[in-house]
């Protein structure tokens, strides 16, 4: 006795693999684009509770800036920081930081500064949106 163990039909594995990658990156693109409109909008948010202080600006005007306090995302200055977040879809992972020099102090924080973690903020306030982004480009693709 055999048991014959053969699939007869017409099964496009390629095809399937094909629209399962854009769908993929699709939903990143996605995520991506929502993580920096969020990030952005949640830096210029306020009020901020950091330490309040009185700057010049370049024409010699005084105006009071208050930072943010540690734990807090990011308070808006010069908008430098701001305007450097973006996010980068790889083949199978999105990039999602800021890219100025100094990113890396403000999220970790230094010895005499505490953090201001904005990406991991933003990013777990959007984290149970991203897999419904994931899921409706899945779902898109094979309609």
């Amino acid at each position: 006795m055999s048991i014959d163990s053969r699939i007869v039909g017409d099964f496009r594995l390629k095809e399937i693999q094909i629209k399962t990658r854009r769908a993929l990156r699709q939903g990143m693109y996605k995520i991506g684009k929502d993580l920096e409109k969020t990030l952005k909008s949640d830096i210029l948010k306020k009020p901020k509770n950091g330490r309040t202080y009185i700057t010049k600006t370049a024409n010699g005007r005084r105006r009071k800036h208050v930072a943010s306090a540690a734990g807090e995302t990011v308070a808006n200055r010069t908008g430098n920081y701001r305007k450097s977040v973006g996010f980068k879809v790889g083949q199978d992972k999105i990039e999602f930081g800021a890219g100025v020099e100094y990113a890396g102090f403000l999220e970790n924080g230094t010895p005499k500064m505490g953090a201001r973690p904005s990406l991991k903020n933003t990013i777990k306030s959007k984290y149970k949106d991203m897999r419904g982004d994931i899921m409706a480009a899945l779902k898109r693709e094979f309609r």
